[in-house]
């Protein structure tokens, strides 16, 4: 990760678009010659950036020439990969070697309107039709506190507590996944003299080291791959491997293997609830053999979403969580389950039912939790509007439970 020192052009630039006053942090911004810079504030739609000009406050675009934008590049990657005694490199010629696309971390320090401000900023520079470039901006965020501070419920602390086993985060795209990986990580840096691997493409938080210590490994630019790179940091003996994205059956296989083999691995993975999770990792997974060793090992899920809050700004975390820390006989209802499934060469009707049995009351106050609980929750604090919380349900007894918890013009 390189560093920008004060008073750089660029890192002034990028600190006076991030940080607008009134309270107001953009998180991404999009910069195209020609065109209005684009800004956006979490998962907000975009927006023109806007400033004021002269004594009659008269708002105006910001919009970069091409020759103001090739200044700025070249700033940003004379500062990036200058070195004292070698000659300059253009940026254009660094882009064109990448593939059309770089995508590195920085840490900017420049004066902003409340003082030094220091972001870690994620670019990515890609080469656009006719030529063109355009810039895409993100300011990285720092490691949430705790996991309490996300909405999440103490019980998932269990997760970060188990010895070895696969954790598995998900939720659709804007869903909070990273951050949430991001909080157990911080959990067991807190906790434990852990050797943590973070495999990330590309790498967005960068824990301070407490009792735990710290290796980073990007994807695109330390590994190949998400599955080459938890091959690989097995020979640096972690104890907890987290991995950016289970997105291909290779890394659902390579998971699996560092799981059995002793180590506490997270990964998120896309899908709209936690047996949703189960249901595509089972997908990913071939043989008997490897889904059954997938069931074995699933130690816990959360899901996640990021319901519009009733103030109008900002989002409300809702949560659902699958506990399998506490074993009955050496085993798992989903082991139990998946090992049902593989003997009679089910159509799935035991995972279905599955679902309906470990999430209903019976098992609830062990660290599981359905959406819905927190849903009504939620809607009974005032958090977020009964219709918008409606949108998450996706089976009709949710959906009366909701209706019979909540009174209708909440």
């Amino acid at each position: 990760m390189k560093s920008i020192i004060d008073n750089d052009t660029f890192g002034r630039f990028v600190v006076q678009t991030f940080h607008q006053g009134e309270g107001k942090l953009y998180t991404d911004a999009y910069i195209q010659p020609g065109q209005p810079v684009r800004v956006r504030l979490g998962s907000h739609r975009w927006a023109d950036l806007e400033y004021i000009v002269g004594d009659q406050k008269e708002k105006r675009n910001l919009v970069f020439s091409a020759e103001d934008f090739d200044a700025l590049m070249a700033n940003l990657f004379q500062k990036l990969t200058h070195r004292a005694g070698e000659p300059a490199r253009k940026w254009q010629d660094l882009v064109a070697q990448s593939n059309g696309c770089l995508h590195p971390m920085i840490t900017l320090s420049a004066p902003s309107p409340t003082g030094d401000t220091t972001f870690r900023v994620r670019f990515t520079l890609q080469r656009q039709d006719m030529g063109g470039y355009g810039l895409m901006l993100r300011c990285l965020r720092p490691v949430p506190e705790s996991i309490e501070e996300l909405g999440l419920p103490s019980t998932v602390h269990a997760l970060c507590q188990a010895g070895h086993g696969l954790v598995l985060v998900t939720g659709r795209t804007g869903a909070g996944k990273s951050t949430t990986t991001a909080a157990l990580i911080h959990q067991i840096n807190r906790s434990t003299t852990s050797n943590i691997v973070v495999i990330e493409e590309p790498i967005e938080f960068i824990h301070r080291p407490d009792k735990a210590r710290f290796t980073y490994r990007e994807v695109g630019v330390d590994v190949d791959t998400y599955a080459n790179g938890v091959e690989q940091v097995l020979r640096y003996v972690p104890d907890v491997i987290s991995i950016g994205e289970i997105r291909d059956p290779e890394t659902m296989r390579a998971a699996v293997r560092a799981a059995e083999s002793g180590h506490l691995v997270f990964g998120t993975i896309h899908a709209a609830n936690t047996t949703g999770a189960i249901r595509k990792a089972l997908g990913y997974l071939d043989s008997p053999g490897e889904k059954l060793s997938f069931a074995t090992n699933l130690v816990g899920v959360i899901a996640q979403a990021l319901l519009p809050a009733k103030t109008g700004t900002g989002k409300a975390l809702a949560f659902e969580v699958m506990d399998f820390t506490t074993k009955r006989s050496g085993t798992t209802p989903l082991a139990e389950t998946v090992e049902r499934m593989l003997s009679a060469k089910s159509d799935g009707t035991e995972l279905r039912q599955f679902e309906t049995d470990f999430l209903s009351s019976s098992n609830l106050g062990m660290g599981n939790s359905p959406f819905i609980q927190s849903v009504v929750t939620l809607v009974r604090k005032g958090h977020v509007d009964a219709k918008a919380a409606l949108s998450l349900l996706t089976d009709a007894a949710s959906m009366q439970r909701l209706n019979e918890a909540v009174p209708a013009n909440r």
